[in-house]
């Protein structure tokens, strides 16, 4: 039985890092039907890549491409419906094949802030 939530799962490609939180995506539609997106991974919130955070911002962007450097696609994004944060980026989630969550892996490994 499908739910709600099903409706906001597709297949993605990663095209660009943009820094541990946030990524461009390839999103497939459906139907020979493509869209490229940013996305704001959900729940987490990186180190920057500029300022006093610098450094702690680059190791988790190299931490979350060789993230997806070792688990190619296919690569899954749940969307929160289609919400948008305050800079236009849709907000999901992101899955590796084998279901693992790239937001939670980023929190796991030390990439987040602090709540």
């Amino acid at each position: 039985m499908l739910t709600e939530e099903d409706l906001y799962t597709y297949k993605c490609a990663v095209t660009n890092i943009v820094d541990g939180d946030t990524v461009d995506v390839m999103v497939d539609l459906g139907m020979d039907m493509y869209h490229q997106v940013r996305i704001r991974l959900a729940g987490i919130d990186t180190f920057e890549v500029r300022g006093e955070e610098r450094e702690q911002g680059l190791l988790a962007k190299e931490f979350l491409g060789f993230l997806l450097e070792e688990n190619p696609d296919p690569l899954f994004l749940r969307t929160i419906r289609d919400k948008r944060g305050k800079y236009g980026r849709y907000i999901g989630e992101l899955y590796l094949a084998d279901g693992r969550c790239v937001n939670k892996l980023l929190e796991e490994e030390g990439h987040c802030k602090e709540a």
